[in-house]
């Protein structure tokens, strides 16, 4: 999936503060909203505003990005709403070492319920992509969370026999 995401009016400010972390898991992860901190950036958006977030009308996932500001400290500088963080973060030299991705299952909450048009208390998929650099500390988590009604594969090719 593309890490872009248009923004539409969520009830939070656009941009938060959050602390990363580097808990091996996303249960608690640094981009929710219960993570507060300095000096990282959080970005709240809402899909569902045009390609590549939608297949229908109603809003496809939300995601949220928290990104560490001593590794790319121009990034406010940047038009946030059209940025696609790995390959910037790549681009502007920070050191990414290894990249984890975890599905995590959840249930909506009320803030994100009414960001996905979905009713409150929904199993839903909460994809986290951790951006670690060579000595362990977290540069970037981005935290995904699917609509519940979102159709998800992955497209393998067939082997040769």
């Amino acid at each position: 999936m593309p890490t872009r995401s248009p923004t539409s009016s969520p009830p939070q400010p656009p941009h938060r503060a959050h602390q990363a972390d580097t808990k091996s898991s996303c249960a608690d992860r640094p981009g929710s909203r219960r993570h507060p901190g300095p000096g990282h950036l959080g970005r709240y958006g809402r899909a569902g505003t045009g390609p590549p977030h939608t297949a229908r009308e109603e809003p496809q996932w939300v995601e949220r990005h928290v990104v560490l500001f001593s590794a790319v400290p121009d990034l406010l500088n940047e038009h946030l709403e059209d940025l696609v963080t790995l390959p910037y973060l790549q681009h502007r030299g920070a050191p990414i070492d290894a990249i984890r991705l975890y599905l995590d299952p959840v249930v909506l909450d009320e803030h994100d319920a009414a960001l996905l048009d979905s009713e409150i208390a929904t199993p839903a998929l909460m994809r986290c992509r951790k951006s670690r650099a060579d000595e362990g500390s977290t540069v970037e988590v981005v935290t995904t969370l699917v609509r519940p009604t979102a159709e998800l594969f992955l497209a393998l090719p067939v082997p040769a026999v």
